[in-house]
Protein backbone atom coordinates (compact mmCIF):
# COMPACT_ATOMS: atom_id res chain seq x y z
CA UNK A 1 0.00 0.00 0.00
CA UNK A 2 1.43 3.34 -1.04
CA UNK A 3 1.65 6.07 1.58
CA UNK A 4 1.11 9.62 0.41
CA UNK A 5 2.74 12.51 2.22
CA UNK A 6 0.88 15.81 2.53
CA UNK A 7 2.48 19.00 1.27
CA UNK A 8 1.64 20.72 4.55
CA UNK A 9 1.24 19.53 8.12
CA UNK A 10 -2.35 19.06 9.20
CA UNK A 11 -3.70 21.93 11.24
CA UNK A 12 -6.78 22.28 13.38
CA UNK A 13 -9.47 24.58 12.01
CA UNK A 14 -13.09 25.29 12.86
CA UNK A 15 -16.00 23.93 10.85
CA UNK A 16 -16.68 27.45 9.61
CA UNK A 17 -13.12 27.77 8.34
CA UNK A 18 -13.37 24.36 6.71
CA UNK A 19 -16.59 25.27 4.91
CA UNK A 20 -15.00 28.53 3.76
CA UNK A 21 -12.60 26.49 1.62
CA UNK A 22 -15.47 25.49 -0.68
CA UNK A 23 -15.66 27.53 -3.88
CA UNK A 24 -18.36 27.63 -6.58
CA UNK A 25 -18.13 24.75 -9.03
CA UNK A 26 -16.18 22.44 -6.72
CA UNK A 27 -16.68 18.70 -6.32
CA UNK A 28 -16.93 17.43 -2.73
CA UNK A 29 -17.13 13.88 -1.42
CA UNK A 30 -18.81 12.97 1.86
CA UNK A 31 -18.02 9.25 1.83
CA UNK A 32 -20.29 6.51 3.10
CA UNK A 33 -22.92 6.22 5.88
CA UNK A 34 -21.45 6.92 9.35
CA UNK A 35 -18.40 8.68 7.92
CA UNK A 36 -20.45 11.50 6.41
CA UNK A 37 -19.68 14.78 8.21
CA UNK A 38 -22.25 16.56 10.36
CA UNK A 39 -20.60 19.73 11.70
CA UNK A 40 -19.04 20.56 8.33
CA UNK A 41 -22.33 19.78 6.59
CA UNK A 42 -24.19 22.33 8.72
CA UNK A 43 -21.47 24.94 8.20
CA UNK A 44 -21.60 24.38 4.45
CA UNK A 45 -25.39 24.67 4.46
CA UNK A 46 -24.99 28.05 6.14
CA UNK A 47 -23.08 29.25 3.06
CA UNK A 48 -25.75 28.19 0.57
CA UNK A 49 -26.52 31.75 -0.50
CA UNK A 50 -22.85 32.38 -1.34
CA UNK A 51 -22.24 29.30 -3.52
CA UNK A 52 -23.32 27.95 -6.89
CA UNK A 53 -22.90 24.63 -8.66
CA UNK A 54 -21.26 22.81 -5.74
CA UNK A 55 -21.52 19.07 -6.39
CA UNK A 56 -21.44 16.59 -3.52
CA UNK A 57 -21.08 12.80 -3.81
CA UNK A 58 -22.15 10.52 -0.97
CA UNK A 59 -23.61 7.09 -0.27
CA UNK A 60 -26.32 5.76 2.06
CA UNK A 61 -27.06 8.79 4.21
CA UNK A 62 -28.11 7.77 7.72
CA UNK A 63 -29.58 11.17 8.64
CA UNK A 64 -30.86 14.25 6.78
CA UNK A 65 -28.10 16.19 5.06
CA UNK A 66 -28.08 19.87 5.94
CA UNK A 67 -26.91 21.08 2.53
CA UNK A 68 -29.94 19.46 0.89
CA UNK A 69 -32.40 20.74 3.47
CA UNK A 70 -31.00 24.27 3.12
CA UNK A 71 -31.37 24.23 -0.68
CA UNK A 72 -34.49 22.22 -1.59
CA UNK A 73 -34.60 23.66 -5.13
CA UNK A 74 -31.00 22.71 -5.88
CA UNK A 75 -29.99 26.24 -6.83
CA UNK A 76 -26.67 26.05 -4.97
CA UNK A 77 -25.84 22.40 -4.26
CA UNK A 78 -26.21 19.26 -6.37
CA UNK A 79 -26.37 15.91 -4.58
CA UNK A 80 -25.08 12.72 -6.28
CA UNK A 81 -25.50 9.38 -4.57
CA UNK A 82 -23.97 5.94 -5.19
CA UNK A 83 -26.60 3.96 -3.26
CA UNK A 84 -29.81 5.14 -1.62
CA UNK A 85 -30.92 4.96 1.97
CA UNK A 86 -34.58 5.67 2.69
CA UNK A 87 -33.77 9.36 3.10
CA UNK A 88 -31.76 9.47 -0.14
CA UNK A 89 -34.57 7.84 -2.10
CA UNK A 90 -37.06 10.41 -0.82
CA UNK A 91 -34.72 13.19 -1.95
CA UNK A 92 -34.34 11.54 -5.35
CA UNK A 93 -38.11 11.24 -5.77
CA UNK A 94 -38.43 14.92 -4.89
CA UNK A 95 -35.84 15.85 -7.53
CA UNK A 96 -33.15 16.79 -5.03
CA UNK A 97 -30.68 13.94 -5.60
CA UNK A 98 -29.21 12.15 -8.61
CA UNK A 99 -28.44 8.43 -8.58
CA UNK A 100 -25.03 7.27 -9.90
CA UNK A 101 -25.23 3.80 -11.51
CA UNK A 102 -22.48 1.51 -10.24
CA UNK A 103 -21.07 -1.93 -9.69
CA UNK A 104 -20.27 -1.73 -5.98
CA UNK A 105 -16.95 -3.57 -6.08
CA UNK A 106 -15.66 -1.32 -8.87
CA UNK A 107 -16.15 2.03 -7.12
CA UNK A 108 -12.50 2.36 -5.96
CA UNK A 109 -11.43 1.82 -9.56
CA UNK A 110 -13.90 4.48 -10.76
CA UNK A 111 -12.19 7.02 -8.53
CA UNK A 112 -8.67 5.94 -9.39
CA UNK A 113 -9.10 5.68 -13.16
CA UNK A 114 -12.11 7.64 -14.39
CA UNK A 115 -13.14 10.36 -11.93
CA UNK A 116 -11.20 13.63 -11.83
CA UNK A 117 -9.34 14.42 -8.59
CA UNK A 118 -11.78 15.54 -5.91
CA UNK A 119 -11.51 19.13 -4.76
CA UNK A 120 -12.39 18.41 -1.13
CA UNK A 121 -13.05 15.13 0.68
CA UNK A 122 -14.69 15.43 4.10
CA UNK A 123 -14.86 12.36 6.35
CA UNK A 124 -15.91 11.88 9.96
CA UNK A 125 -13.52 9.66 11.93
CA UNK A 126 -12.50 8.74 15.44
CA UNK A 127 -10.13 11.24 17.09
CA UNK A 128 -6.42 11.07 16.34
CA UNK A 129 -4.89 8.16 18.25
CA UNK A 130 -1.53 7.77 19.99
CA UNK A 131 0.13 6.81 16.70
CA UNK A 132 -1.07 9.96 14.90
CA UNK A 133 -3.59 7.99 12.88
CA UNK A 134 -7.31 8.28 12.30
CA UNK A 135 -9.72 5.35 12.19
CA UNK A 136 -12.44 4.93 9.58
CA UNK A 137 -14.50 2.92 12.06
CA UNK A 138 -17.08 0.59 10.49
CA UNK A 139 -17.29 2.37 7.11
CA UNK A 140 -13.98 1.96 5.29
CA UNK A 141 -15.71 1.21 1.94
CA UNK A 142 -13.80 3.06 -0.82
CA UNK A 143 -12.44 5.81 1.45
CA UNK A 144 -8.85 4.83 0.72
CA UNK A 145 -9.44 5.54 -2.96
CA UNK A 146 -11.10 8.94 -2.46
CA UNK A 147 -8.30 10.01 -0.11
CA UNK A 148 -5.76 9.08 -2.75
CA UNK A 149 -7.60 11.34 -5.20
CA UNK A 150 -8.32 14.25 -2.85
CA UNK A 151 -6.78 17.67 -3.35
CA UNK A 152 -7.83 18.62 0.17
CA UNK A 153 -8.87 16.22 2.92
CA UNK A 154 -10.84 17.42 5.92
CA UNK A 155 -11.24 15.04 8.84
CA UNK A 156 -14.11 15.77 11.22
CA UNK A 157 -13.19 14.19 14.55
CA UNK A 158 -15.88 12.63 16.71
CA UNK A 159 -17.00 12.14 19.48
CA UNK A 160 -14.60 14.40 21.36
CA UNK A 161 -14.19 17.22 18.83
CA UNK A 162 -17.57 18.11 17.36
CA UNK A 163 -16.64 21.76 16.82
CA UNK A 164 -13.39 21.39 14.94
CA UNK A 165 -11.77 19.60 12.06
CA UNK A 166 -8.29 18.80 10.81
CA UNK A 167 -7.22 20.03 7.40
CA UNK A 168 -4.79 18.02 5.29
CA UNK A 169 -3.78 19.53 1.96
CA UNK A 170 -3.28 17.34 -1.12
CA UNK A 171 -3.34 14.02 0.74
CA UNK A 172 -3.91 12.24 4.03
CA UNK A 173 -2.01 10.37 6.68
CA UNK A 174 -2.23 6.59 6.74
CA UNK A 175 -5.47 5.25 8.13
CA UNK A 176 -5.61 2.35 10.53
CA UNK A 177 -7.96 -0.47 9.73
CA UNK A 178 -10.82 -1.01 12.19
CA UNK A 179 -10.46 -3.83 14.73
CA UNK A 180 -11.42 -7.21 13.37
CA UNK A 181 -14.82 -8.57 14.28
CA UNK A 182 -15.48 -12.16 15.24
CA UNK A 183 -18.76 -13.96 14.63
CA UNK A 184 -19.20 -16.86 17.01
CA UNK A 185 -21.72 -19.62 16.60
CA UNK A 186 -23.84 -20.34 19.69
CA UNK A 187 -23.27 -23.65 21.49
CA UNK A 188 -25.32 -26.61 20.25
CA UNK A 189 -28.80 -26.80 21.71
CA UNK A 190 -29.35 -29.50 24.37
CA UNK A 191 -33.04 -29.71 23.53
CA UNK A 192 -33.72 -32.75 21.35
CA UNK A 193 -35.04 -31.87 17.92
CA UNK A 194 -38.57 -33.07 17.04
CA UNK A 195 -38.70 -35.89 14.50
CA UNK A 196 -38.74 -34.67 10.94
CA UNK A 197 -41.57 -35.52 8.61
CA UNK A 198 -40.61 -37.31 5.42
CA UNK A 199 -40.45 -35.05 2.37
CA UNK A 200 -43.75 -34.64 0.54
CA UNK A 201 -42.08 -34.99 -2.82
CA UNK A 202 -38.89 -36.65 -3.91
CA UNK A 203 -38.65 -34.01 -6.61
CA UNK A 204 -38.25 -31.07 -4.17
CA UNK A 205 -35.53 -28.64 -5.31
CA UNK A 206 -32.12 -29.46 -3.85
CA UNK A 207 -31.61 -25.87 -2.68
CA UNK A 208 -34.81 -25.99 -0.62
CA UNK A 209 -33.80 -29.26 1.05
CA UNK A 210 -30.34 -27.93 1.86
CA UNK A 211 -31.78 -24.75 3.32
CA UNK A 212 -34.12 -26.68 5.60
CA UNK A 213 -31.42 -29.06 6.77
CA UNK A 214 -28.69 -26.42 7.43
CA UNK A 215 -30.14 -23.23 8.93
CA UNK A 216 -27.50 -20.55 9.48
CA UNK A 217 -27.32 -18.83 12.85
CA UNK A 218 -24.88 -16.48 14.45
CA UNK A 219 -24.48 -14.61 17.73
CA UNK A 220 -23.01 -11.15 18.20
CA UNK A 221 -19.73 -11.25 20.07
Amino acid sequence: MQKRVAKERARRISATEAAALVKPGMWLDYGVTLSQPDVFDRALAGRAGELRDVKIRSCLSVKPRAFIEADPQGEHFHSFNWHFSGYDRLQHDAGRCTYIPLNLGEVPDYYRRFIDPIDIVVLKTCPLDGNDRFNFGPTGAWHRAIIERAKILIVEETPTAFTSARLITSSAAMMRRPPSCTIRRPPPSTTPSPPRSPPKSAMAPASRSASAACPMRFARS
